[in-house]
């Protein structure tokens, strides 16, 4: 049997705060188009990539950052 990967996010909602952090950390770094269209394959559900395998969120009262990631 195959174990199942456990991933560190628990849920695809990511708070603004953690999106502005990634955002300013990536900025000013260069990629290909080529290599742009290969990350973005990559995290597409509809590919069996990463976003499929994390489950949406169901209860979107949770405001603690923890809780999130």
């Amino acid at each position: 049997m195959e174990a199942v990967k456990q991933y560190k996010r628990k849920t695809r909602e990511v708070p603004q705060e953690v999106r502005d952090k990634i955002s300013a950390s990536l900025r000013g770094v260069k990629k290909t188009a080529e290599h742009c269209k290969h990350i973005s394959d990559s995290l597409r559900a509809e590919t069996g990539g990463y976003w499929s395998r994390i489950p949406k969120a169901t209860d979107t009262s949770k405001t603690d950052i923890s809780d999130l990631l």
